[in-house]
């Protein structure tokens, strides 16, 4: 899979992070978690790519777990 294609849905945050990916091909879906979104996107005619900006939320597990290491 193109670099930037990678699941996002797999990506480790452990607070709201804002990412910018980069699509060369942008046929191919990206995987995203089911708390993350999409909130902007743009065509870079100079390099012919879709750029999207990327919403990842921690994921519940993660959550519950950082809460554990705090007790």
């Amino acid at each position: 899979m193109p670099r930037g294609q990678q699941s996002l849905a797999e990506a480790r945050v452990s607070t709201p992070t804002l990412q910018w990916v980069t699509l060369t091909h942008p046929q191919q879906p990206i995987r995203l978690g089911e708390n993350d979104y999409v909130l902007n996107s743009l065509f870079n005619a100079a390099r012919n790519t879709w750029e999207v900006l990327v919403l990842l939320q921690p994921s519940e597990e993660e959550e519950e777990e950082e809460e554990e290491e705090e007790e």
